[in-house]
């Protein structure tokens, strides 16, 4: 007996309890047989970046031994090899088994194109075929007269394919009763019959019961049948549905173990792999689903891999290739209803909203009461941040099919990172309502009920919240800092957003992962969504699920400029062009490691060109890709800036806003195409690189190996990896301004006389940290090679090192400003600036060091209590008082700091003297 009760299914005057009997508890066998599959069928399950989408399938030895059972006849063999993917031509030569294998491959065009059914063909499949193809009424015709709950359950669909909800709702409580009833036992039955509720749940609700009885269904139609891949199938859909992504590609992945041809399981399959922008995994599931077409008829369109491709060109707004991508399977099936969707969405994507309606208008006139077009279009919406139109069609959608949750959670996150939280709360406690069972909804509406009992604090442009507790350290600090950036940024872009922008501080990084992807799952630390920001405040170590220490305020000015810039554009603007002059607007300069990574992708033409450059973000193919994007994209608006002036940068965000092609574009604001300025780009980043002292002539090797044969020449010695220094200072005579060269001696200088310090030892000093000052010859070379290769830091921390050893206070100020100036995660250089900016008795210059400090290691009492004393040195009071007020916060059980804020209060208060 089931130890769960299915108590609601959501059937009328159905005896609850006759279905619980019907659909008794499951045992664990399928378990294992679940995970056998996986291991045994599925190859590529840690494929690269973890796709959904397998690279390789086999056939599952449980299937081949079904086939090749002894006890079959020849025509049950043949029926067994179309049931699991494996026909020959020989089984297609009978029609209802070609029939039957082209709608699993999703050419239902190659079963029947009209009303006249053909001769041999399942009515039940015949059936399927239309209603795959939009032809619905046609299929309610076949079915009407059918008995049994698979051709309820068929009814059903369609009914609901077609908006017309009531009747939906009785087919499909038709079918539910066969089980009730106990005419339905067998496991294709029992399929039906979760189909059948997976309707139900959409025109009626459905309760975490509900839900828990469809997979209840699902597992016992395994279980009468083990190898009923379609049972499969439906769970793998059902989950997806439910953004349970883990579980449904694990049922996907076991549909194809038994089946390798199953578009439908290939489809789930590609459609997860879009949730991660995994383009190739998306196209491997199409490619997949099109070998298997074309193994029945090459002539025919595969109608799902058709819909995956034109999803995949939508999810990279890319409305022309989904167009393209449509064509052929519109023209074989001019009725199919996802095809008329996903159309109106990709007009939706052009910008031009009168074609999106007008699209919208087609689908309406085959399915009047339908909100599914009206559910793709403004989900594609809400995917390219057209938040207002996003709304509106979502609402159509929810207004049409008010039992349906999808639709309200979508808008519901929507409203969420449109900054509309009340809006949020009343479509997310809906879409619970009515679907409790959705992962995405639950920690959606958990997050927002929890952040809006948090604190707010609220400045002419900005609104920051957050959870009570220390964080309110950071959240007090900010107000202040941020109407400063706001003008600077405001002011470069020539635009204010229109409305306040909300800075929300996630007190963890699950919380930030919920807040931006209604999910726990995500890594970075700082997201803008237009008029929101979420932050995860700097901790060391990465302490508290935080992933570590940042400049706070250079996170949020990059984040900011992707609010303004997507404010200006209507949320328009190029994904790579927004991250582009985000970076170019950060304070922080470019670090030694990215340098290097420029260098060497240009080196090996290995820099993406415009197209590749959008998903390198957030589908990069190797480890470096999105630290390479982000640089190459700031060096591209670098380049942009110098040969064609900062205004081309607004003028492209004019463009953008009017929803402009990028392509077209460049043509108009700089007068050249999109290849033209990536091959003038990759000529001046030639010369950029050049100047970095990373494209020496010539190369080490060559200067090395000319050495080691001059050498062997003389006097037949072998040089072994390293010239000797007599040879190496030969050569740095010989090439005075050599980088690789001059980085070769100073490194072996520094090396020898650090060895020296620790009494002649080969081993080298930990880390940067010297242990005595160096010889002169030493200090020549770092100086050199800091000449040759300009922007490497290491010489810089030597010689800062030496400087502040020899208290050459002025120079150990140069060294430290270009060091701090390229360190994001440790305050240290900060630190040490603030420190000698005292003793140089620049309190201003001291005060700029600390706060900067304190940026990055906000909750540090140390670090606190010296921005607070140089903010009195330096004279700002209320510089003075945030710290002391965060000191209150970070070490509130020592009363010294609370009478410094009462103290600073008093000064603050105080009229000023007048001047005499």
């Amino acid at each position: 007996m089931a130890k769960r009760r299915l108590r609601s299914l959501h059937v009328s005057r159905v005896d609850r309890l006759a279905v619980m009997k019907a659909l008794p508890f499951v045992d664990q066998a399928h378990r294992a047989l679940r995970v056998a599959a996986l291991v045994l069928c599925c190859s590529g399950r840690a494929s690269a970046q973890g796709s959904a989408v397998p690279k390789e399938v086999q056939l599952s030895p449980a299937a081949r031994m079904a086939i090749d059972a002894p006890a079959r006849s020849a025509a049950e063999r043949s029926r067994a090899r179309v049931e699991f993917g494996q026909w020959t031509e020989e089984d297609l030569a009978d029609a209802d088994l070609r029939a039957r294998a082209a709608v699993d491959a999703g050419i239902p065009s190659a079963v029947v194109r009209s009303r006249e059914l053909p001769m041999g063909v399942s009515p039940l499949v015949a059936a399927e075929a239309l209603a795959d193809q939009g032809l619905h009424g046609a299929a309610i015709e076949v079915l009407t007269d059918l008995p049994g709950c698979v051709a309820s359950a068929q009814r059903a669909e369609c009914f609901l394919a077609l908006g017309r909800s009531h009747e939906a709702r009785s087919a499909a409580e038709e079918a539910v009763r066969d089980v009730a009833d106990g005419k339905c036992r067998e496991s294709t039955e029992l399929v039906a019959a979760a189909r059948a509720m997976i309707v139900l749940s959409r025109v009626v609700g459905a309760d975490t019961d509900a839900c828990e009885a469809i997979l209840e269904a699902l597992s016992q139609a395994r279980t009468i049948d083990r190898l009923n891949w379609r049972a499969r199938v439906v769970e793998a859909e059902f989950l997806h549905a439910k953004h349970n992504a883990d579980d449904a590609v694990a049922a996907a992945r076991e549909a194809l173990a038994l089946n390798p041809r199953s578009s439908a399981a290939w489809e789930v399959l590609g459609e997860i792999a879009l949730m991660g922008f995994d383009f190739d995994g998306a196209e491997r599931a199409a490619a997949a689903m099109c070998e298997a077409a074309g193994s029945i008829d090459v002539a025919q369109p595969c109608l799902g891999a058709a819909r995956l491709r034109a999803e995949s060109a939508c999810c990279r707004f890319d409305p022309a290739a989904a167009l393209e991508a449509l064509a052929a399977a519109r023209a074989a099936a001019p009725e199919w209803s996802d095809g008329l969707a996903l159309e109106a969405a990709a007009k939706a994507l052009t910008y031009d909203f009168d074609a999106m309606r007008a699209a919208l208008a087609l689908a309406d006139a085959r399915a009047p009461g339908s909100g599914s077009a009206w559910m793709v279009v403004g989900r594609f919406l809400a995917l390219a941040r057209q938040y207002r139109e996003a709304a509106d069609v979502l609402a159509e959608a929810a207004r049409r099919e008010p039992a349906w949750s999808a639709p309200r959670n979508e808008l519901g996150l929507l409203e969420m990172q449109a900054g509309r939280d009340r809006e949020a709360l009343d479509a997310l406690t809906e879409a619970q309502r009515l679907d409790p069972y959705d992962k995405r909804v639950r920690f959606s509406k958990m997050l927002l009920e929890e952040l809006l009992g948090w604190r707010v604090w609220e400045s002419e442009h900005f609104r920051v919240r957050c959870k009570p507790g220390v964080d309110e350290v950071l959240a007090e600090d900010m107000p202040a800092q941020l109407e400063a950036m706001h003008a600077e940024v405001t002011k470069r872009f020539d635009h204010v957003p229109r409305e306040r922008t909300t800075i929300e501080l996630m007190p963890d990084h699950r919380h930030f992962g919920v807040r931006i992807t209604g999910m726990p799952q995500i890594h970075t630390v700082a997201a803008s969504t237009g008029p929101v920001i979420a932050l995860e405040p700097p901790r060391e170590g990465g302490t508290g699920g935080s992933i570590g220490r940042f400049d706070w305020l250079d996170t949020l000015r990059h984040e900011f400029v992707h609010t303004v810039t997507l404010d200006r554009t209507a949320n328009r603007i190029p994904h790579w062009f927004t991250e582009a002059v985000a970076v170019d607007t950060e304070r922080r300069e470019r670090d030694w490691p990215t340098y290097e990574l420029l260098a060497r992708a240009l080196q090996q033409d290995a820099l993406f060109d415009l197209d590749e450059i959008k998903w390198a973000f957030v589908r990069p193919k190797k480890p470096s890709d999105r630290s390479q994007a982000y640089a190459q994209g700031h060096w591209m608006v670098q380049f942009m800036r110098e040969a064609y002036g900062q205004a081309t940068i607004t003028q492209l965000l004019d463009r953008a806003a009017r929803g402009e092609r990028e392509s077209d574009a460049f043509v108009a604001v700089l007068g050249i195409s999109r290849e033209q300025f990536m091959s003038d780009f990759k000529a001046w980043a030639a010369a950029q690189v050049k100047s970095w002292g990373l494209a020496a002539e010539p190369s080490l090797a060559d200067l090395l190996a000319a050495a080691r044969e001059a050498a062997e020449a003389a006097d037949g010695s072998a040089m072994g990896d390293l010239v000797s220094p007599e040879r190496l200072a030969q050569l740095v005579e010989q090439h005075p301004l050599h980088p690789d060269l001059l980085e070769l001696a100073a490194r072996r200088a520094v090396r020898d006389a650090d060895a020296a310090q620790d009494g002649g030892g080969d081993a080298p000093p930990q880390g940067n940290a010297p242990t005595t000052a160096l010889p002169e010859s030493a200090t020549a070379l770092l100086r050199k090679y800091a000449l040759a290769r300009p922007l490497d830091p290491w010489p810089r921390r030597r010689l800062a090192a030496e400087a502040i050893d020899a208290q050459r206070w002025d120079e150990a100020r140069d060294h430290l400003a270009f060091l701090d100036a390229r360190e994001d995660a440790d305050p240290a250089f900060a630190l040490e600036l603030a420190r000698i900016e005292r003793l140089r008795k620049q309190p201003r210059a001291a005060l700029t060091a600390a706060e900067r400090a304190a940026r990055i290691d906000p909750f540090d009492a140390p670090t606190r209590e010296l921005a607070a004393a140089c903010a009195v040195e330096a004279g700002d009071l209320p510089a003075a008082r945030r710290h002391v007020l965060a000191l209150t916060r970070i070490e509130p059980t020592r009363d010294q700091h609370r009478r410094r804020l009462e103290r600073i209060d008093a000064l603050i208060a105080a009229p000023v003297a007048p001047a005499r």
